[in-house]
This record gives structure tokens, sequence and C-alpha cells, in this order.
């Protein structure tokens, strides 16, 4: 009987490594059913947050150059404003004068003015 019995047992041990061995590929396929979703969920995350900073660098740049375009557009009156000063100024006619050292001094003037004139120019152009 003891051999009836172990029969018993070794077809019962088969049956039941066979039942584990089955759900384990049920749990391994199931696993990797479960590790592609994440993967294709993290995937289609990574591209949704690329597109979204995608679309917040495009949308920035286009503010960053409509805020530019409105300063140009607010600084051109001041632009002209300068220019015309600069043209002022070096449109002065210095008097004529007869001593040398008055004629020095005339000379400082115009060199001082023509400088003046052009750091106007040159700053106007950075607005």
């Amino acid at each position: 009987m003891q051999q009836g019995g172990n029969i018993e047992n070794e077809k019962r041990e088969k049956e039941l490594a066979k039942e584990r061995a089955e759900q384990q590929k049920k749990l391994d396929a199931e696993r990797k059913v479960s590790e592609q979703l994440k993967a294709k969920l993290k995937a289609d995350r990574d591209a949704q947050d690329k597109k979204d900073r995608e679309a917040r660098a495009k949308a920035d740049a286009e503010q960053k150059q409509k805020q530019e375009e409105e300063r140009a557009k607010l600084l051109a009156p001041d632009k002209i404003k300068l220019i015309d000063l600069a043209t002022e100024i070096a449109g002065i006619r210095l008097p004529a004068v007869s001593y040398s050292d008055a004629q020095n001094i005339l000379n400082n003037v115009q060199k001082q003015l023509d400088s003046i004139t052009n750091f106007i120019r040159q700053e106007a152009k950075k607005l």
C-alpha cells in the first residue's frame, strides 16, 4: 500500500509542480504585459512632457519677441528725438574769434561737441 500511496503522492506532486509551473507562466506573462504597459505609459508621458516643454519654449520665445517689438515701437520716438538732438548739436555754428587763445577754446568745444554727438548717436542705436 505504501507503493500505491507513494505513486499517488508522486502524481499529486507532479500535478502540483505542473500547476505551479502554469501559474508561474501566467505570472510571468502578466508581469511582462504589466512592464510593457508601464514602458508605454512612460514613453507616452515622456513624449507629452517633451511636447509641453517645446510648446512652453515656443510661447516664451513668441512672448519675448512681442515684448521686444513693443519696446522698439515705444522707444522709436525717443530714438528719433535723440538722433535729432545729435544733428542739432552737430549743426551748432561756433563764432569766429580773432585771438588764438579763444580759437583754442573753440577747437576744444568743437571736439567735445563732436564727442557728445557721437555718444548720443551710438547710444540711440542701442534703443
